[in-house]
């Protein structure tokens, strides 16, 4: 079966009176996935470090411009990933929903477990491992 492009579906989709309940839940889901920790977190978390390490070296509006790269870009890496792997993956709707569903699950579930290892190791006295 030939793939439609993306483009003439939500055409379509928009045309569609019923379809009119997508658009204040699809901000509904947007406001829970904001809930869900993801895995570029990480990637936040260490390029923060990075920027306070190295604030002597920037200049303001270097520093000011890598900050807000830093603050937005994560997240639009996850969910454009997110994007990519359930447009071309799954053949159907209920295919990708719970692709998309599962990968978003195990990346809180490894972000989550990975904040865990780092706090711990964190709280341990001096000389534990």
């Amino acid at each position: 079966m030939a793939r439609r492009p993306l483009k003439k579906d939500v055409k379509r989709l928009l045309r569609e009176e019923a379809s009119a309940s997508l658009v204040p839940a699809t901000f509904l889901v947007f406001g829970l996935l904001d809930l869900v920790p993801v895995p570029t977190d990480i990637g936040y978390v260490y390029t923060e470090k990075w920027l306070d390490e190295h604030r002597s070296q920037l200049s303001d509006r270097k520093f000011w411009a890598l900050q807000l790269v830093n603050y937005f870009g994560w997240d639009a890496a996850w969910y454009l990933s997110l994007f990519l792997v359930t447009y071309f993956s799954g053949r159907n709707a209920n295919q990708k929903l719970l692709l998309g569903a599962g990968l978003i699950s195990a990346g809180a579930l490894a972000t989550v477990l990975w904040r865990s290892a780092t706090d711990h190791r964190h709280r341990l006295p001096a000389g534990s491992t």
